[in-house]
């Protein structure tokens, strides 16, 4: 959850920033399909403005379009 705080920062800075996900594992997850209750394996989605009553209204991160969010994972 840390790059969520640390994009907040980058916007309340005025930057617009997009983001470029790599990881294992997808963090794409949402509270309706996650086995664990996880948030960390949500941060994609939370970064792109699922549910900001999660963590992003507290950080004040404005969502991103998706269209700036893209998601690349090894395979």
């Amino acid at each position: 959850m840390d790059s969520l705080a640390v994009l907040a920062g980058l916007q309340r800075m005025g930057t617009d920033v997009p983001i470029v996900w790599f990881d294992a594992q997808g963090d794409v997850q949402i509270l309706e399909t996650t086995e664990s209750g996880y948030v960390g394996g949500m941060p994609v989605r939370i970064a792109v403005g699922h549910r900001p009553e999660l963590i992003a209204d507290r950080l004040g991160l404005r969502p991103l379009p998706e269209s700036r969010a893209p998601h690349l994972a090894p395979r």
